[in-house]
């Protein structure tokens, strides 16, 4: 007696090949998922390393150094000027002053309307065009010179510029530091008790109005211990500023005897 033919026939099992090739699909999307992290990981790595290189700093000396570059001027301006002489690009700056120096001046119309044929516009040159002393570091982020700005500001002054900042969008206001980015671009404004030196050398301006607040002695004292490092030290008279005495250029004079030795 045959066998029933349902005990016979055995049904195609199109589970089992759909589970092969999803697993083989599941793995070649893995590779191809892998690969795309690799290359953007290398991607990444390739463009921080360019920026890394296109920058340009001198040896990072300690302000007792004395191979310590030093260099002053009357007004604030002509530290950016001296900046752009020596091809600095893509970098930290540090500013000591009672002033941000951070003035827009309507630089959002600086670009002309679009036209036919098109003219090549040099939007560099237009904001260098408009550069002040009330504006000098604005129009180094803007040109490419500083990639991150942290103003120190006298602790006096810096309650008006916490308030000032709140409620801003954008801007992260803790103890002791205002993180106001300008358009994705680090910027810092704080008090020397909060100061902290970043880890490569800085470009350091010091303008005399910073010295209302601060002896010569006691600010190069805290200087040294936040472990600031730099190439180049711009000491600034502020001729510019009315609020800046005699006796703060006198200060900033006695700073900069000071600079290089291993007194202070």
């Amino acid at each position: 007696m045959g066998s029933p033919a349902f005990f016979v026939r055995r049904r195609p099992r199109p589970m089992a090949y759909g589970l092969k090739s999803s697993m083989k699909s599941e793995k070649h999307l893995y590779f191809f998922s892998l690969g795309i992290l690799v290359f953007f990981s290398v991607t990444v790595v390739s463009l921080d390393r360019f920026g890394t290189n296109s920058r340009k700093a001198g040896h990072g000396c300690s302000l007792n150094d004395s191979q310590l570059v030093k260099l002053s001027v009357n007004y604030s301006d002509e530290a950016y000027k001296v900046w752009q002489q020596k091809g600095f690009k893509g970098r930290v700056v540090v500013a000591l002053s009672r002033r941000l120096n951070f003035v827009n001046n309507g630089m959002e119309n600086l670009i002309p309307p679009m036209s036919f044929p098109l003219k090549v516009f040099n939007l560099s040159k237009a904001i260098e065009g408009r550069l002040k002393s009330d504006n000098f570091l604005f129009v180094a982020m803007e040109t490419g010179i500083a990639r991150e700005i942290i103003s120190v500001v006298p602790e006096k002054i810096y309650p008006e510029k916490r308030e000032a900042a709140k409620g801003i969008e954008g801007v992260s206001v803790k103890e002791g530091r205002i993180k106001v980015p300008n358009l994705g671009s680090p910027r810092e404004i704080t008090v020397m008790p909060f100061f902290k030196a970043t880890k490569e050398p800085a470009l350091l301006y010091i303008s005399a109005s910073f010295f209302s607040d601060y002896e010569p002695g006691e600010l190069l004292g805290l200087l040294k211990k936040a472990g600031i490092k730099t190439d180049l030290v711009i000491l600034c008279r502020s001729l510019d500023d009315n609020d800046v005495t005699d006796k703060d250029r006198e200060k900033l004079r006695v700073f900069e005897m000071l600079l290089g030795t291993t007194h202070g």
